[in-house]
C-alpha cells in the first residue's frame, strides 16, 4: 500500500466494518515493512550478486512464512528495534487482535441470541477499542461515516495515528534524521 499520506486512509474510511480491520491492518503492514527494511542491508552495491542475495533475502525475510512476514512479527521487531514505544505496541496488539476477529469470524451473536454480522458495534470489540491510546488529531477524522460507532472512530483513529508516526519516521530516517520512537 505504500506510504501514501491520505489515499489508503481515505480508502479505509469508504469500507465496511470487516474491510476497515483487515484493511486497515495490511496497511500498517506495508508500512512497518518499509520502516523495518530502512533498518536492513540493501542491495545497492553494485555487484550483481552481492546485490541479487541481498534481494533474495529481504524477500525471504518478509515473506508470509519468514521470520518477518507476520504483522505480530513486524510489530515485535519495531518494538525491539525502539521504533515503536510500549503504548503504541499495546495498541497494535489491540489492533491485530480486532483484525483477527473480522478476518476469522463474519458473524457474531446478538443480543437476541441471532446471529448478525460481526461490526464494531459487538461488545467483543467495542470493549476492546476503548483501551486504545493512540489517536489521530487530524480534522478528518470528523467527518465519519454514516454508521460509525464510537469504537469504529477509535480504531480508525488509532490506525491513522500511528500510520502517521510511521510514515514520519521514515521521512526522518531517509532524511538522515535520528527519529524518536513512537510512544
Amino acid at each position: 500500500m505504500g506510504l501514501s499520506k491520505e489515499s489508503s486512509f481515505f480508502e479505509l474510511r469508504e469500507q465496511t466494518d470487516r474491510s476497515v480491520a483487515i484493511v486497515g491492518v495490511s496497511w500498517l503492514d506495508g508500512l512497518f515493512e518499509a520502516c523495518l527494511s530502512l533498518y536492513l542491508r540493501q542491495p545497492d552495491t553494485g555487484e550483481m550478486d552481492t546485490d541479487k542475495a541481498t534481494e533474495k533475502a529481504l524477500d525471504e525475510v518478509f515473506n508470509a512464512e519468514g521470520p518477518l512476514g507476520s504483522f505480530s512479527a513486524k510489530c515485535k521487531m519495531a518494538y525491539l528495534l525502539n521504533i515503536i514505544g510500549p503504548k503504541t505496541f499495546k495498541d497494535l496488539k489491540i489492533i491485530n487482535d480486532i483484525r483477527r476477529q473480522f478476518a476469522h469470524y463474519a458473524k457474531t451473536e446478538a443480543p437476541n441470541r441471532e446471529m448478525e454480522p460481526l461490526s464494531f458495534l459487538a461488545v467483543s470489540i467495542s470493549d476492546k477499542t476503548n483501551n486504545l491510546r493512540s489517536r489521530t488529531t487530524r480534522r478528518v477524522m470528523v467527518k465519519k461515516r454514516p454508521d460509525d460507532s464510537p469504537a469504529a472512530i477509535a480504531f480508525m483513529s488509532a490506525i491513522d495515528a500511528i500510520a502517521i508516526g510511521l510514515r514520519s519516521h521514515v521521512s526522518m530516517i531517509e532524511e538522515g534524521k535520528e527519529p524518536a520512537p513512537l510512544p
